[in-house]
């Protein structure tokens, strides 16, 4: 008699705490590579917008963290894409990485860059003592197919590498 008093209580609450679970579970947005599928802004751009190369990086190497923010000023035009960690990613037309920022006082993950760049540019990085201080990375591709690697050493540096790898400039800020 008392076990029966102890578990028809438990019972019961289970019973009506799976429901509940399910219906928030439902609630919840999808997530692809860690980014919100739906996750929109004004202009109606979502990450189910973006090239399938864009999602295959963000799902590589963005797992678990949301997007945020997916921005298209025109079409066909980059998207801009935020992330939940304050990373900002613009991809072009085709997905592929035009620039990618790190949040703000933080560094891009050494994998992440050895991929962007190549090995090439990360070993000469490696010999500058750069890749645990990789800020940004811009990919020019109209102004003379430069490669700029902005890291945060003291005092920061802009290294500009062609596409070949070679180093091209090394730019100091003050």
């Amino acid at each position: 008699m008392k076990l029966t008093k102890l578990f028809l209580p438990a019972i019961m609450a289970i019973t009506l705490a799976i429901p509940a679970a399910n219906a928030q579970q439902r609630q919840m947005p999808r997530e692809y590579g860690g980014g919100t599928i739906g996750s929109s802004t004004s202009s109606g751009t979502s990450i189910s917008d973006l090239p399938q190369p864009a999602l295959k990086f963000l799902s590589n190497y963005y797992n678990g963290v949301n997007v945020t923010k997916v921005k298209r000023e025109h079409v066909p035009g980059p998207f801009e894409v935020t992330m939940a960690d304050g990373s900002e990613i613009e991809f072009d037309t085709a997905g592929r990485i035009l620039e990618i920022e790190a949040p703000d006082n933080a560094i891009l993950r050494p994998r992440l860059v050895r991929y962007l760049i190549g090995r090439k540019m990360y070993d000469e990085l490696r010999s500058n003592r750069q890749t645990d201080k990789v800020e940004s990375v811009d990919f020019n591709y109209r102004d003379g197919r430069l490669i700029k690697v902005a890291t945060a050493s003291v005092p920061p540096q802009k290294l500009v590498f062609d596409l070949k790898g070679n180093l091209v400039l090394i730019k100091v800020d003050d």
